[in-house]
């Protein structure tokens, strides 16, 4: 669900979700966007992250994402948000 964005302390970016918010943080899930400057990260229908445990997809469930990553500069180091992107499951 989207929210009016909130500043994050200590970032440059602003989170623009809001309710139960999950995370994805297990081994091979936290990436690297190496020179090019993307990355992805496939999710299972079936491990969908939510502030209360993992939920399957249902038909019709729409569910937002947003990724938090850190920049790395020659003024030292801070992070940042991606735009908010909102899926619907068929």
């Amino acid at each position: 669900m989207f929210q009016a964005p909130v500043a994050l302390p200590g970032s440059d970016g602003a989170l623009c979700l809001a309710g139960a918010l999950g995370r994805y943080q297990r081994p091979g899930e936290i990436l690297s966007s190496g020179p090019g400057g993307s990355f992805a990260l496939t999710v299972g229908s079936d491990d969908l992250r939510s502030g209360g445990g993992v939920v399957p997809a249902t038909t019709f469930l729409q569910w937002s994402f947003q990724a938090w990553y850190r920049v790395v500069g020659p003024g030292g180091s801070t992070s940042n948000t991606t735009e908010a992107v909102t899926l619907t499951f068929l």
